[in-house]
């Protein structure tokens, strides 16, 4: 994606399963896909929208957005509502621990936990950098490109997103 009036300074790459979510608001830009020729892969989708006003306040107050350093955010789902969680920026930071602890009101009956963009470092076992869904006592460790597709009718459940102090990969958006 090349970006604003120099487009060939201000470009972003995207590669693999690492799919950009963004919020352009500058007034010219460029979507070029490109291959090296040699391996077929399944390709791409990409949709464009032009949107009247920008959100200032990048989505619900309740949404849970990880920055650097540690956080945790408690989460009331309310029936028909939504909410993300996800790293900031094009990488996420280092040393980061961000925990987002959901409630479900009476009137939800289930969650859905699902992510549009997920790209983490992955070591051995999921050490380093991962995402952590504890769904009741059960607890499950996400990381590369392996993201969460998951529902649950337990009342309370929990996102974790942590990362080591190494390399840091794209970030995580559920």
């Amino acid at each position: 994606i090349f970006l604003g009036s120099n487009l060939e300074k201000n470009k972003i790459k995207y590669c693999r399963s690492n799919a950009p979510n963004l919020t352009i608001k500058e007034e010219a830009f460029q979507l070029l896909f490109s291959s090296n020729g040699k391996k077929a892969a399944a390709g791409l989708k990409c949709s464009v929208a032009c949107s009247k006003q920008i959100p200032t306040t990048g989505g619900s107050s309740s949404d849970v957005v990880c920055e650097e350093g540690k956080m945790t955010k408690e989460i009331t789902l309310g029936p028909g509502e939504s909410f993300s969680f996800r790293t900031a920026g094009t990488e996420y930071a280092p040393k980061q621990k961000c925990i987002a602890k959901y409630k479900m009101s009476k009137e939800c009956k289930e969650a859905k936990i699902s992510c549009s963009k997920f790209n983490t470092i992955a070591y051995s076992q999921c050490k380093g950098d991962f995402l952590l869904v504890k769904l009741g006592k059960q607890k499950t460790k996400y990381c590369g490109t392996d993201a969460p597709d998951v529902s649950t009718k337990s009342r309370k459940f929990q996102l974790q997103f942590s990362s080591d102090k190494k390399k840091a990969g794209a970030g995580v958006e559920c």
